[in-house]
């Protein structure tokens, strides 16, 4: 038997490991494969297109519109949901279904180690402990104390940004950058061209997702935001900041070696 609480508190017993996984969330499919639990996952998102094993998988429809019924289909033994990913109801919905759900909530880096070492007790699994090493590795040491001050904008029209309460600006910062916009009283929220022209910050950081800014030129954004000419910019894969759990090393990793080239000459 497994019990444990899940990242929002709500306590979970399965009589075994999990035999047939819904993934809600894109970064968790992923994870499940790395892990080496992927054979078990029998529904995942339209979004859950890493790796590309996961695309002949039963879609449920998009994080944010799930389909009930062909996840009541499925006849999972476990579903993995998150609080920003899935709709509130959705996840309601399944509970009085009747399913065993496990919902993620992460806020911190801390937090996807918990994460990964629940994954670990739930399908009883050893290879998530090397994926928590190399993120321990990775924040063993003291952030920079020159910091970047950098925008990553997750959105557009409108540009959207987030505060210092999410997972995406503690990667940030325990990389060396300084989000200027992280003493928001919102932890997601929208801004004008105004708010952005009048913020100091000399890194332009843009991801491939949740909105593709790699589709547009550089100059699109410089005349869209009437960029000063200091401003150096960035093209990040948006799996970096945006999703958690195997991909977190790499993605510490890579933004420590964006923070040092920053410096370069």
């Amino acid at each position: 038997m497994i019990t444990l609480k899940d990242l929002t508190g709500r306590d979970i017993t399965l009589i075994d490991s999990p035999k047939r996984v819904v993934s809600l969330i894109p970064s968790v499919t992923h994870t499940l494969f790395e892990i080496d639990c992927g054979d078990l996952v029998v529904g995942r998102t339209d979004f859950c297109n890493k790796p590309e094993e996961a695309k002949k998988i039963k879609s449920i429809g998009s994080p944010k519109k799930i389909d009930i019924d062909k996840i009541i289909a499925l006849t999972p033994d476990l579903i993995i949901a998150d609080v920003e990913e899935n709709r509130k109801s959705d996840v309601e919905e399944l509970v009085k279904s009747g399913f065993k759900i496990y919902i993620a909530s992460i806020k911190k880096i801390e937090d996807i180690i918990t994460f990964l070492t629940h994954m670990g007790q739930i399908f009883e699994n050893k290879k998530v402990q090397e994926i928590i090493k190399k993120i321990e590795r990775e924040i063993s040491s003291s952030p920079p104390s020159k910091k970047i001050a950098t925008f990553l904008p997750i959105w557009r029209n409108p540009y959207m940004c987030f505060n210092e309460e999410t997972f995406l600006d503690d990667i940030l910062t325990r990389c060396g950058f300084h989000n200027v916009f992280r003493k928001n009283r919102k932890r997601y929220f929208k801004l004008n061209e105004e708010e952005i022209q009048k913020s100091e910050f000399d890194l332009l950081m843009l991801p491939s997702e949740p909105y593709n800014f790699h589709e547009l030129e550089p100059i699109e954004i410089i005349e869209d935001l009437k960029l000063s000419p200091h401003v150096k910019i960035a093209y990040i894969p948006g799996e970096w900041v945006a999703w958690y759990g195997a991909i977190t090393p790499e993605g510490l990793k890579e933004l420590k070696k964006l923070y040092r080239d920053y410096f370069k000459k």
